[in-house]
């Protein structure tokens, strides 16, 4: 998200023109998309790939057999090792964006998608487990990269009242990328002894056409003019993709930004850390990411068929079941994306995760229930219930709402370390879930109940509503929040000391209108 006033006028497109569709199209459904893939594409064929793994280290070490608990530990390496490359990427990723553009650094991402997905395509006839792991390692770097880049390129394209619609688009690539991975990963498809190097394989057949369909797209305008100081590549960017001629108010915009950058420093992320001020949205923004990864939807997706097979779900129709809650995903976030723009943050999020809260309890209680069959049936319900509530507020909201409680100097810090957070958090989940799970049995479920619940409490308590709100509003709501009487969160506590930018808004705009 960018500090853009919502003051620009009337004449200048308001809508998705054909530049802005293609731009978001592409860099959702050919980076994001991608991501979502390689998340959904390893649960199918667990069983499969499970089996290779037992013959390969047989043969390789004249073995008659591989205990399961190794085994279980190498399935828990193929999936964790895959967030731990999404922990280095996240890190990275403000570095690359900084470093080569916005445009530039997901084109070249690109080429760790396609080398990823050779690696994983080639494991079988190499007969190399580990060819597969480091194949993992590579697109999860690229997932990373694609978290911290795509969303932040999305915001800054997009006219302000499509902000929130676009942003999610993100989410919606991601959804659509883990249906396409499951349905694919049928045993009907390429979920077969000969097929899953194939379905592995096509990880990078998304990243193929956006590296050469992506450098057609229009660049940021704020990276253009904030990094690159061209301010005639903004211009011309602008008006093509607001498919309009007159774009001075965003341009305005745009130079009150940079005058603003130029006078005040870009922090760091040890400088954030070390920030009283920033200290209590940062904490908010962290929350949510702990929330989105913690609540537990990619242990459900990574291991739904175990949680399945537990609820006593015939294993023929798992993988069915399995597609089925995918779509209700992609279902549930293409409902969101108009609602994004229409209610509050606050309101998509705190009903859901209290309504997620109440739901795994009733899974809880369900799955020490199977003796009677109609629990089987609930346990799914159950399963649905989280997914439809996840895509409609933890799913998307957190990714948007970082960018919108940060200004420009802090932004790119904030969202590095979010994002380190959201995988480092996944990595964790994915490695001891199944241990946990082996542990407590149904009962792991209640370790996602407290964490939403609080969670949830905290967003209730200090997480102000950021829809339609200037950034200044917001600030103010973070220093009352916190009990203090600083004009706002970062901004000095002299007001002869404020730059000028901030006190000189555009013509018909309140003072100190900086809406996110």
């Amino acid at each position: 998200m960018t500090d853009e006033p919502l003051h620009q006028a009337d004449k200048q497109a308001k809508g998705w023109t054909l530049w802005l569709t293609i731009s978001a199209i592409t860099a959702s459904f050919g980076c994001s998309f991608a991501f979502g893939y390689n998340i959904g594409v390893i649960n199918s064929p667990q069983l499969i790939i499970t089996r290779f793994y037992n013959a390969s280290y047989i043969a390789r070490y004249n073995q008659t057999k591989v205990s399961e608990d190794t085994l279980e530990l190498l399935w828990s390496w193929t999936v964790s090792i895959f967030v731990a490359g999404g922990m280095l990427g996240s890190f990275a990723s403000g570095l690359v964006s900084n470093w080569l553009g916005r445009k530039r650094a997901i084109i070249a991402i690109q080429i760790l998608e396609i080398i990823g997905g050779i690696m994983m395509g080639l494991t079988k006839v190499c007969y190399s487990p580990e060819l597969l792991m480091c194949g993992r390692l590579v697109v999860g770097i690229y997932g990373g990269l694609v978290c911290g880049l795509v969303p932040i390129y999305l915001a800054e394209i997009s006219p302000k009242n499509l902000r929130g619609a676009t942003g999610t688009l993100h989410q919606l690539a991601l959804t659509v990328g883990i249906l396409v991975a499951q349905v694919l990963g049928l045993k009907e498809v390429l979920g077969t002894e000969g097929g899953w190097p194939v379905l592995l394989g096509l990880a990078g057949l998304p990243a193929l056409l956006a590296l050469f369909i992506f450098p057609l797209c229009p660049d940021s305008p704020n990276s253009l003019l904030l990094k690159n100081n061209d301010e005639k590549g903004a211009r011309e960017v602008l008006q093509k993709l607001r498919n309009a001629d007159d774009v001075d108010d965003e341009m305005d915009d745009i130079r009150k930004m940079a005058n603003q950058q130029d006078k005040v420093q870009t922090l760091s992320v040890k400088e954030l850390l070390c920030s009283a001020d920033l200290r209590l949205p940062l904490v908010v923004g962290v929350v949510m990411q702990l929330a989105q990864q913690l609540s537990g939807i990619n242990a459900v997706f990574f291991y739904s068929r175990e949680i399945f097979t537990t609820a006593n779900i015939p294993t023929d129709t798992i993988p069915y079941v399995i597609v089925g809650t995918g779509a209700i995903n992609v279902l549930m976030t293409l409902i969101t994306v108009p609602m994004m723009d229409r209610s509050g943050r606050r309101p998509l999020l705190l009903w859901p995760m209290l309504v997620i809260s109440i739901d795994f309890i009733l899974l809880v209680i369900a799955l020490n229930m199977l003796v009677y069959q109609a629990m089987s049936y609930v346990a799914i319900g159950a399963v649905i219930l989280f997914i439809v509530c996840f895509a409609v507020g933890l799913g998307p909201i957190p990714f948007i709402y970082v960018a919108e409680i940060f200004s420009q100097e802090a932004r790119g810090a904030a969202v590095t370390v979010c994002m380190f957070v959201n995988h480092s958090s996944n990595f964790v989940l994915a490695m001891s879930f199944p241990f946990i799970q082996k542990a407590m049995g149904a009962y792991t479920f209640l370790i996602f109940v407290v964490i939403v619940v609080g969670a949830a409490m905290l967003i209730f308590f200090r997480a102000p509503e950021t829809k339609n709100r200037t950034l200044k509003e917001i600030e103010m709501d973070f220093d009352r929040m916190r009990g203090r009487r600083q004009k706002a969160l970062h901004l000095p506590d002299n007001p002869d000391d404020m730059p000028t930018t901030r006190l000189m808004p555009a013509e018909g705009a309140r003072e100190g209108d900086t809406r996110v």
